[in-house]
């Protein structure tokens, strides 16, 4: 069910997806509508930045301290 929210260029609307809960079938989340090589990209990225963060013993005191609970691996 796509929809349309504004991004990061003016005048411009990016299309969305709603992201819906198997168990419910409640719409709890909009996602970026994305090609797949674009959307392996953002993982990609996420990825490495979770491991230098979870390498970074003081990123994860600074979670901690942000959160009030240490964070899960």
């Amino acid at each position: 069910m796509p929809t349309s929210e504004p991004d990061r260029f003016p005048g411009r609307r990016a299309p969305r997806l709603a992201v819906v809960d198997p168990a419910t079938g409640e719409v709890f989340q909009e996602a970026p509508d994305q090609q797949p090589d674009a959307l392996d990209a953002v993982v990609d990225r996420s990825r490495r930045a979770w491991h230098g963060w979870r390498a970074d013993p003081a990123a994860r005191t600074s979670t901690r301290s942000r959160t009030g609970r240490w964070p899960s691996n």
